[in-house]
């Protein structure tokens, strides 16, 4: 059967609840299922709890055998998963093929992205006249400030086909007590690699309607050319071209032929770098004049501006900068200063909608204590307002998130634990006869065997042969676990510098919560579920994820796992490590153990567990053992 890379297996992987190659035949899975369901089916057990564990795992045996005992399904799960089959995609009396099949779920799959792809944007703009607040001209009248001027501008994009995109939206403004709006439409159609064309109408109080068709001419080169009608103005036609003139330089030009009162012609230049962001910007015709804008990335999520804008409108200065406040957030605030007077422009960014809130603190540019003011007291209060409110509440927001988070894995953790301590319960009768007789016959005897982070396991075995060395020569338990916690100390301390104090703060506050609490080892213990599988001194492991397999469960989600199996093989000592989803054969995939303090503990754990077959110490010392392969 071919199988999809493309699908991640789960727990519940049906390969590997069966523990069967994904290219078994139906006679293969009949048998595997089978040998599990004699251990596994509930009139088996007389006991209420293991009645309880077996029909929960006999369930997750059914379901694995329902589907790849059934040619149709398999099919569907080999090329999409589980996902394939719960979407619908089960087949009928008539065997579709591969291509069918993926079609069918392409089509799935394309409809869903389809809907995932409708974006809103959004611009809202409440200008605020705060002058009396600032400086009142008469006590009698009131000083709160007053809304002059609201703009609001929003839409939805939506696509229809794979290269149209449809477009929703609406204008409003109002000034004082009047005011208007207008309903957009647009179309946007991409026509070939190298052409597109966009379509645009409004209708209200600014009707119009625009073609615009834009083409890439080279590689670095793009030329557009628009034409507009408005009622009462008559046609327009707008000629654009952009260019790439290096990596990190671009060239914008655009020349507006009519209608007449709209006419001029306008060329931008930008440079982005590492730092700083740079645009200029000279416009000639019905408005006049040169545009300068310098951005400062300061730091990670935090940017400084300034602005300058020259013309015959006059002329304006804005210093300002933004901070981005969560993924999708941020929070600016800039000071411009014009004949228009003195602004304040607090604005807030939420995922693809803008908020503007420019405050008008004094009509004269010249009044040099209200523009010191806000240059000064904004960031104040800024300042003090994030240092001793915002971020003591982000940090204990996050501590509580992080918290809830590892509790919540910590629940999972304990449930899926559970979960497989049942089923080795359940399989634990059939297990103990089958070692019983791989001892009477000195076979294939697992010792002990774990399955998850490799490097603790490891460490656990480094431990187990330090108390097992008489010279006491090596390093001592103390020193092993002193020498490890200086280094993770040491880690921490950089991980702290790097992501700050406040994520310090945080993973020292999660920590000294969860400090208390009884958290289990990166691994479990699947001595049962090895001692279960071995069939004629002999362990089989298919390819698929180890996780799914009955007895077993994912210790340590989102990181590598390994399964490290120590077993005796004619009362040898042998160990073994295989990945995830590696396969291989016991006793054929072990390393016999040729370091005494190794095989010295190895054999400590057999005895202790009354597995050495008579005089099996004997024999291992007799054999030549160094430098010996099975």
């Amino acid at each position: 059967m071919a199988s999809s890379s493309s699908n991640e297996e789960d727990d519940s992987s049906f390969y590997a609840v069966l523990n069967v190659a994904r290219d078994a035949s139906e006679e293969d899975i009949k048998r595997a299922f089978r040998q599990l369901a004699q251990a596994y089916h509930p009139d088996k057990h007389t006991d209420a709890s293991l009645q309880a564990d077996a029909s929960a795992n006999f369930a997750r045996l059914q379901e694995a055998y329902e589907v790849l005992s059934n040619p149709e399904r398999r099919q569907v799960y080999d090329i999409y998963g589980k996902e394939g089959l719960s979407a619908g995609l089960e087949v009928g009396s008539t065997l579709k093929s591969t291509d069918e099949l993926r079609q069918d779920w392409e089509n799935f799959k394309a409809q869903q992205r389809l809907q995932m792809q409708v974006s809103h944007r959004g611009f809202y703009s409440f200008k605020v006249d705060a002058t009396s607040l600032v400086d009142p001209y008469d006590r009698h009248v009131s000083i709160m400030p007053e809304v002059y001027e609201v703009a609001m501008n929003s839409q939805i994009s939506s696509p229809i086909s794979d290269n149209t995109v449809a477009t929703l939206g609406g204008q409003m403004a109002v000034q004082g007590n009047v005011g208007g709006g207008s309903f957009v439409c647009g179309l946007k159609r991409i026509l070939t690699p190298h052409d597109s064309i966009d379509m645009q109408c409004a209708l209200g109080l600014k009707t119009f309607a625009s073609v615009q068709s834009t083409r890439q001419l080279s590689e670095h080169t793009s030329a557009g050319l628009g034409v507009t009608w408005q009622p009462r103005v008559g046609l327009g036609l707008q000629l654009l071209s952009s260019r790439e003139l290096s990596d990190n330089t671009s060239a914008d030009f655009n020349w507006v032929i009519g209608p007449a009162g709209a006419a001029g012609a306008g060329l931008s230049l930008s440079r982005r770098g590492e730092k700083f962001t740079t645009t200029g910007r000279i416009e000639v015709g019905a408005v006049t004049g040169i545009q300068a804008r310098c951005v400062w990335r300061v730091s990670q999520g935090v940017s400084a501006r300034v602005a300058l804008r020259v013309g015959t409108t006059g002329v304006d200065l804005e210093v300002g900068g933004t901070q981005r406040i969560s993924e999708f957030s941020a929070a600016g605030l800039a000071v411009a200063v014009g004949l228009y007077g003195v602004v304040l422009k607090p604005r807030f960014t939420r995922g693809t909608h803008t908020f503007d809130f420019p405050l008008l603190l004094s009509h004269d540019p010249r009044a040099w204590r209200v523009l010191l003011g806000a240059y000064v007291l904004p960031p104040l209060a800024v300042y003090v307002t994030k240092r001793h409110i915002i971020r003591p509440l982000r940090r204990w927001r996050k501590t509580r998130q992080r918290l809830e988070k590892e509790m919540e894995l910590l629940e999972d953790q304990r449930t899926r634990r559970a979960a497989a301590a049942g089923a080795c319960r359940v399989m634990e009768p059939v297990a103990k006869r089958k070692l019983r007789k791989e001892i009477q016959k000195g076979g294939l005897v697992v010792v002990d065997a774990k399955y998850g982070a490799i490097e603790a396991i490891m460490k656990a075995e480094a431990e187990e042969r330090e108390r097992a060395r008489s010279s006491g020569a090596a390093t001592s338990d103390a020193d092993v676990a002193a020498s490890t916690e200086q280094a993770a100390g040491t880690s921490a301390g950089e991980e702290a510098e790097v992501r700050g104090e406040d994520e310090a703060a945080v993973d020292a506050a999660v920590a000294a919560q969860l400090g208390s609490m009884e958290r289990p080892p990166p691994w479990i213990d699947v001595t049962i579920a090895l001692r279960f599988m071995t069939e004629d001194s002999r362990i089989v492991l298919h390819k698929v994820s180890k996780r799914g397999l009955m007895g077993f469960c994912d210790p340590v989600p989102d990181e590598e796992k390994h399964l490290r199996m120590r077993f005796l093989w004619h009362g040898r000592p042998y160990v073994a490590t295989l990945g995830d989803k590696e396969e291989g054969q016991l006793p054929a995939r072990g390393k016999l153990v040729t370091d005494e303090a190794e095989a010295a503990a190895l054999l400590a754990a057999a005895a202790a567990q009354d597995l050495l077959p008579d005089q099996a110490g004997a024999t291992w010392r007799d054999n030549a053992l160094y430098g010996e392969t099975q």
